[in-house]
Parts: structure tokens; sequence; C-alpha cells
């Protein structure tokens, strides 16, 4: 494990050896993208809806911003696919484990050289519909509301 995977500021969100900033990297991410799959996959153990919303607003910017971007080459999408797997799979089987929703979240923004707009409405689906599952049930897994 990586001395900066080692250490947790602020909570315990993130652990694991593999952490969403190396799914970051191996799939090389943009801004936009980093930032949704990061609040999709700590809702359950951080702020809840409010990680939610976070990923629902990044998403409308990107989806402004999406036309003006310049597509970057990224590694082709057997290697992106492979990566989200080994990713998911580093946290079956424990209270971590992504649900298929957030699954299909990783795989719509992580397994192509570039996403397009229907992609994007795809994604835009998925957090609604973790928004209103949430919201219509009491938080899972190790959740823990940090601001009580």
């Amino acid at each position: 494990m990586s001395a900066a995977n080692a250490t947790q500021v602020g909570g315990s969100h993130y652990a694991g050896e593999y952490q969403h900033w190396d799914l970051v990297v191996r799939t090389e991410l943009n801004y936009f993208e980093g930032q949704i799959t990061k609040y999709v996959l700590r809702h359950r153990f951080k702020n809840g809806s409010q990680d939610l919303q976070k990923a629902a607003h990044f998403l409308e910017k990107y989806k402004e911003v999406y036309p003006q971007l310049t597509p970057k080459l990224r590694s082709v999408e057997l290697e992106r696919r492979q990566e989200v797997a080994k990713f998911s799979n580093s946290y079956a089987y424990t209270p971590r484990a992504l649900s298929s929703t957030e699954r299909r979240v990783l795989l719509l923004l992580c397994s192509r050289s570039r996403c397009d707009l229907s992609d994007l409405r795809a994604v835009q689906d998925c957090i609604e519909a973790l928004i209103a599952e949430y919201e219509g049930s009491a938080p899972t897994g190790g959740y823990t509301n940090q601001d009580r």
C-alpha cells in the first residue's frame, strides 16, 4: 500500500489499498468525471444525499462545458474496463461493496476514451435513482453522519 493510501485525513470513507484516486489516475478521468465518481462512491460512507447532490451538480456543469472540452487520448477501452473491474472487486464482499447503480456510473464514466452526451444522461438517471433510494430509506453500510 502506498504511503498516501495508508493515511486518511478526516474520516475513513476512503479506506482501502485501492482508492478512488488510484482509479482516477489509472483510467485518466478528467476533473468532472473524477468529482462525479468520487461523490457517488463515497455517499454511503460520508455525507449521504448531500454527496449525491454534489455529484448531480458536477454533472450539470460537465454537461454545460462538454462541447468545449478537447477529447484526450486515453488507454484503450478494454484496459479501462479491467481497471474498473479491479476497483469494484477490491471492495466485493465487504460493507463497501458497490451497488449495481454505483458500478454503472463508474462504467459509464471510466470505460471509454470519451463519454458522449447520452452517457452523461444515463449517469444523471443513475444519480437521481441513488438520491431517491437514499432519501427513501435509511443509510446503508457503514455510513456515519459526521455532522452529528
